[in-house]
């Protein structure tokens, strides 16, 4: 289980946490875990988690990476991962990916690091287990990193991959096939 703390620092957060009587951290992230996989209208606004009741990797744990942070938990760390998600980390996207004759494409994906384990509340029901064994780097990185450093290492390595493949594709068909990804695992919520 993650670290565990009481939230008794005023913040951003507050208003929300009152409403929903959530006074710990583990509380905090058994409610964002639960809430449906989806983006928000405004990636840089890590509280639409709680106002449009939805979240994605990057604002349901920039959200609580935020709340840790401010209560100085510097045993949670927040993580962006590369991984190749294919059918095997997503068994919805086979179809998909096969259409366009694709076996996997590369993913950024944030979640966490405590006391040597990974965990990560985005799709409710769901851990990172499916998704561990086919990460090939990660780094740690601050909430406000989500927003702009996550998607440019994104592109990176996307660029450097596409180098070592032989399907033809551009970065840009890769983006645009990924989009159709993200909007499929949205619909059937879906690790």
């Amino acid at each position: 289980m993650i670290a565990d703390f009481e939230i008794t620092l005023p913040g951003p957060w507050t208003p929300f946490l009152a409403d929903l009587k959530i006074s710990r951290f583990s509380e905090l992230c058994a409610y964002v875990h639960a809430l449906p996989y989806g983006r928000n209208t405004n990636r840089n606004d890590f509280y639409q988690v709680f106002s449009e009741s939805r979240g994605s990797c990057s604002s349901k744990h920039g959200l609580l990476a935020t709340v840790a942070e401010a209560h100085q938990q510097s045993e949670i760390h927040l993580m962006v991962g590369l991984f190749l998600m294919s059918g095997r980390t997503h068994p919805v996207l086979t179809d998909l990916l096969a259409a366009h004759h694709l076996n996997a494409i590369p993913e950024a994906h944030a979640y966490f690091r405590c006391d040597g384990n990974r965990y990560d509340f985005t799709f409710p029901g769901k851990d990172i287990s499916s998704l561990e064994s086919f990460i090939v780097r990660e780094q740690r990185c601050e909430p406000n990193q989500l927003i702009d450093w996550k998607p440019m290492i994104h592109k990176h390595y996307l660029d450097s991959w596409l180098k070592r493949q032989t399907s033809g594709h551009t970065a840009e068909q890769i983006w645009d096939i990924r989009e159709q990804c993200i909007a499929l695992l949205s619909e059937n919520q879906l690790q």
